[in-house]
């Protein structure tokens, strides 16, 4: 009787579909628009694009200072215990991608990386270069076995943020 009814419950709901239906008030879309040779294209704005749904043009706004949005601070803690050292291999890739203006912290955030084994160590304070963070992924080796001082990082990033973002708002 238990395998009928599985089959039954299985057969009705096969037959229904599986779409739904969501609606959103903000979506957000990076835009880096280039030439044919690849160089960026600056000076765009809103009014520059159109945004469709099913083919209907939507309203769109910009963030920018002028909407007072508020800087981010990212910081990038990465765990650089020796057991972590399979994963710091990849990690040293993930600097040049993390590209810090305008798409992740906008125009006046910054990002920064910190390292923490036996030890917190901060390879790069706030910046917005993107050089600056490549370098320091690359920068991160791996430190002790077993030991990882995850929240003594923590705290000090959340430190850290708190600084960079209160003094970058005193700056504006």
């Amino acid at each position: 009787m238990r395998c009928l009814l599985s089959l039954v419950v299985a057969s009705a709901l096969a037959g229904q579909d599986s779409r739904f239906g969501v609606q959103s008030r903000l979506i957000l879309v990076p835009v880096n628009v280039t030439d044919p040779k690849g160089r960026t294209i600056d000076g765009l704005d809103t009014k520059d694009f159109v945004v469709l749904d099913e083919g209907r043009p939507q309203k769109v706004t910009g963030d920018t200072i002028a909407t007072g949005v508020a800087p981010i601070a990212l910081i990038v803690a990465i765990q650089s215990s020796r057991i972590s050292k399979a994963a710091l291999e990849k990690v040293h890739n993930i600097g040049a991608m993390i590209q810090p203006q305008p798409l992740v912290t906008g125009e006046r955030g910054c990002a920064a990386v910190v390292s923490f084994s036996t030890r917190v160590v901060w390879l790069q304070e706030c910046t917005n270069s993107d050089d600056a963070l490549a370098r320091a992924f690359e920068q991160v080796r791996p430190g002790a076995a077993k030991t990882a001082r995850l929240l003594d990082a923590v705290q000090e990033s959340i430190e850290s943020a708190t600084n960079t973002v209160r003094s970058r708002q005193r700056l504006t």
